[in-house]
């Protein structure tokens, strides 16, 4: 999905998604801050990262511009 943060948006922190999960994200403008179990992740346009799904995870605009970035997920675990 292609997500819009409007300058000085904190998206807020998200909870761990099911064991074996995973997300893929790409920043497609200004830049993003990824928090990742409280650990910051400053992803420029042009950046991309993959981490595992079952920490918790947060997003930030810092910057004075919108920030479009994309994500993807890849959920684990078995269907019930």
């Amino acid at each position: 999905m292609r997500i819009t943060l409007t300058p000085g948006v904190n998206a807020g922190t998200f909870p761990p998604h099911r064991e074996g999960s995973r997300e893929y994200l790409a920043v497609e403008t200004v830049t993003l801050t990824l928090v990742l179990d409280g650990t910051e992740y400053r992803l420029a346009a042009g950046d991309s990262i993959y981490h595992e799904g079952d920490c918790e995870h947060g997003y930030r605009n810092d910057t004075e511009m919108p920030c479009n970035y994309y994500i993807a997920m890849e959920l684990g675990g078995r269907a019930s």
